[in-house]
């Protein structure tokens, strides 16, 4: 009788650190995964906006959304320059250029954006999707947005996938890029170089850069590390031999910190026209200066349009970027799931002595 008690009391204690394994695991996925973003379309979008400051739509996939890596939306929205902007983050994971487009008139459009910017086509590298359908996806966005709302838009450059900016997956990105360039200029709307700036950075530190090697496992982990263990998204990128992703695709803090700065370069620039690139550190043919902005004029695929050029210092890239209140609303919620677990594993020394722990009157026959 006393083995056989014995034994009830382990596989109860066993099922409750499986559950508190799995429950861990499941918090872990949808911290990273499927949890919403601050300020999502369906939040703060309706028939009729709110009086107030301006509202600025980020759309993109997973690089925008923030729950996975650095949420640059997130920094942009706790700037002071920016206090009374309304920051609407429409970033969904593993979006492509194709489901942006389905999801334009509920989730921007609708929200009578005054501005806009678009970070998206990773997802659409990696998933093979054509240069050219990219392309006619792309600037089916832009005319969607320049046609129902008065809002200025800017077109991100794609960041690389991985820091070897000598592997084919990079090689086949460059395309992708120029498609989002060309748009740019021919649709007369805002340029914004993500991906030059970030190169830049990375060919200034000599190197090849580890091979690309982006895949589920490394994604969970480093939500894992970040959501559990309290781990910056510096420290997990480092950990992976990288310095501006942390899984070869998802921005680490420094990554983060290089759009932030680009971005609120952008929405600074209120006194330019649109059709403009924003290139911090170098200006490239000026004609002429005005209110901080150097105008430029480039020939285009369909003539010669316009170009204002920002120039001004590089973006700052913090040694040790400040955690901002999301990151502290994390760490509390990483301790209230370790707390579970440290709670389940005790439950294993502590179920011989609670009365729950089914002590029959007598054996099993």
């Amino acid at each position: 009788m006393a083995r056989w008690i014995t034994r009830k009391r382990i596989t109860i204690a066993l099922c409750l650190m499986l559950s508190g394994v799995l429950g861990t695991a499941g918090t872990v996925a949808y911290l990273t995964f499927l949890r919403s973003p601050a300020d999502p379309p369906a939040r703060v979008c309706g028939d009729r906006r709110a009086p107030g400051g301006p509202l600025v739509v980020a759309a993109g996939a997973s690089l925008t959304r923030g729950t996975l890596g650095a949420d640059w939306v997130g920094r942009l929205r706790e700037r002071p320059e920016f206090r009374g902007y309304t920051f609407v983050n429409s970033g969904v994971n593993g979006d492509t250029t194709a489901g942006l487009l389905a999801r334009t008139d509920t989730d921007i459009v609708r929200c009578r954006p005054d501005a806009v910017t678009l970070l998206i086509g990773t997802n659409d590298v990696r998933d093979g999707v054509s240069p050219q359908r990219y392309r006619d996806n792309l600037a089916a966005i832009v005319e969607r947005i320049r046609s129902r709302t008065s809002a200025r838009i800017a077109l991100m450059s794609l960041p690389p996938l991985g820091e070897d900016l000598d592997a084919d997956i990079n090689r086949r990105l460059g395309a992708y890029n120029t498609a989002i360039r060309d748009i740019a200029a021919r649709a007369g709307v805002d340029y914004v170089p993500v991906h030059e700036t970030m190169a830049e950075r990375l060919r200034g530190r000599g190197g090849g850069g580890v091979a690309f090697g982006f895949g589920f496992g490394l994604a969970y982990r480093a939500g894992a590390e970040h959501y559990l263990l309290g781990r910056s998204w510096d420290e997990i990128a480092r950990g992976n031999g990288l310095e501006l992703f942390v899984d070869h695709i998802h921005l680490s803090d420094r990554g983060g910190a290089v759009v932030t700065d680009l971005a609120a370069q952008w929405l600074s620039a209120t006194a330019r026209p649109a059709g403009g690139v924003v290139i911090p550190g170098r200006a490239v043919g000026a004609s002429r200066h005005r209110a901080g902005v150097r105008v430029e004029r480039v020939q285009a695929a369909v003539g010669v349009v316009p170009r204002a050029v920002r120039y001004g210092q590089r973006p700052a890239v913090p040694a040790h970027p400040d955690r901002s209140r999301g990151y502290a609303r994390q760490v509390g919620t990483h301790r209230i799931v370790s707390a579970g677990v440290v709670l389940a594993g005790a439950a294993f020394v502590v179920s011989p002595l609670l009365p729950w722990a089914g002590v029959p009157h007598s054996p099993p026959a």
